[in-house]
């Protein structure tokens, strides 16, 4: 395919990727929340993460990361993988920066987390941690490079 494959192949690996690991996200987190409930998610009386809820966030991060990097490589070549990485890691730094910035607006929610509350209006009342969102840019990063890594050294042994 040549040149044209290439032009093709390597976009199409990173979306594809980034999907993947958009949707590793999302029904990870989903299931996390439905399993633990709200009480296990927060710190007591706090509108705060607990440690188990940070720990899934990052493993989470890190497996979806993995993925996308291997989805991407599969599709797009190790050209894809790298390029992912690096989208993932420049949007995750402006997203970090962004957030840094911002004042968030809690007007509308209780004063403490409800056992009942649904998972949307937990992912819009949670107070991350500052440093959460320059974790998730590095942990992007470097879990779509080893992803990469991994099927690039799988698609040449084959």
């Amino acid at each position: 395919m040549g040149c044209v494959g290439t032009i093709i192949r390597v976009p199409l690996g990173v979306v594809l990727g980034y999907a993947a690991m958009a949707i590793i996200i999302t029904i990870g987190f989903a299931v996390a929340f439905l399993a633990l409930g709200a009480e296990s998610i927060y710190a007591p009386d706090s509108w705060e993460p607990s440690r188990l809820w940070l720990g899934i966030d990052i493993g989470l991060a890190l497996v979806a990361a993995y993925f996308g990097g291997v989805v991407a490589t599969m599709i797009g070549r190790r050209r894809a993988g790298l390029l992912l990485a690096f989208i993932v890691a420049i949007a995750g730094i402006v997203m970090a920066t962004v957030a840094a910035g911002s004042l968030e607006d809690f007007k509308d929610r209780p004063a403490v987390p409800a056992a009942d509350m649904s998972f949307i209006d937990s992912g819009r009342w949670t107070e991350m941690p500052g440093w959460l969102p320059w974790a998730h840019a590095g942990i992007g990063f470097v879990g779509v490079l080893i992803g990469t890594s991994r099927a690039g050294r799988r698609a040449t042994n084959d």
